[in-house]
């Protein structure tokens, strides 16, 4: 951490705690990324078609288990 940020941490520590909560607030939304747009329609439609797939059991799911050991394995080859 470079001296000013020192600096100013220091003195926001001297802050009272609701002034902290606000300075810590502003802080993080500015390192917050972009939230994303919604699913446009084709996005929708392909999201449902999957959907419907797993409700007819047309696909074998995984469990997160699963999912892990096999990039673990697909990693180690």
């Amino acid at each position: 951490m470079s001296q000013t940020s020192q600096d100013i941490l220091e003195l926001a520590m001297a802050l009272p705690e609701v002034d902290r909560l606000d300075i810590a607030a502003a802080l993080l939304a500015a390192c917050e990324p972009p939230r994303q747009k919604p699913a446009g329609g084709e996005w929708v439609a392909e999201i449902n078609r999957r959907s419907d797939e797993i409700d007819r059991g047309g696909v074998e799911c995984l469990t997160w288990e699963q999912v892990k050991q096999a990039s673990r394995s697909r990693r180690e080859h």
